[in-house]
């Protein structure tokens, strides 16, 4: 009973810690001037492999808002996917992949992966790469 007792608090410490941006991390985005939407809710990521949040604001909203934020930016947009990215309208995957860019979308099981609250199924993922 200890034993479990310790191991769920070590696990509760960790998670906890883990779901805090990294002030390196927030430069990073800070000098790409990709801005955090102001409901967003960072769950996990780095430089290496994209920030993922979370926020109760629907996808709608949340695409509005960071069109609003970055207009020159180009738009791709098919089917279920919507990419900001910086870069020329018209780019393909290939090319939208090595730039800045700001996916954004309704994520219904969101919160069943990330432990989060039942409203927070808008999933943002920023990938800055280097």
């Amino acid at each position: 009973m200890k034993k479990s007792l310790i191991a769920l608090i070590a696990f509760i410490a960790a998670n906890a810690f883990s779901a805090e941006l990294q002030t390196e991390d927030a430069r990073l985005l800070e000098a790409a001037g990709v801005p955090l939407h102001p409901k967003a809710m960072f769950i996990h990521g780095h430089k290496d492999i994209g920030f993922r949040f979370a926020s109760n604001v629907p996808a709608e909203e949340v695409q509005q808002w960071y069109r609003a934020q970055l207009p020159d930016w180009a738009l791709f947009r098919k089917e279920d996917s919507w990419i900001l990215f910086e870069g020329t309208q018209g780019a393909d995957l290939g090319e939208i992949a090595s730039r800045n860019q700001v996916v954004v979308k309704h994520v219904k099981i969101l919160p069943e992966w990330h432990s989060l609250d039942e409203d927070m199924t808008t999933g943002i993922l920023i990938m800055v790469p280097q």
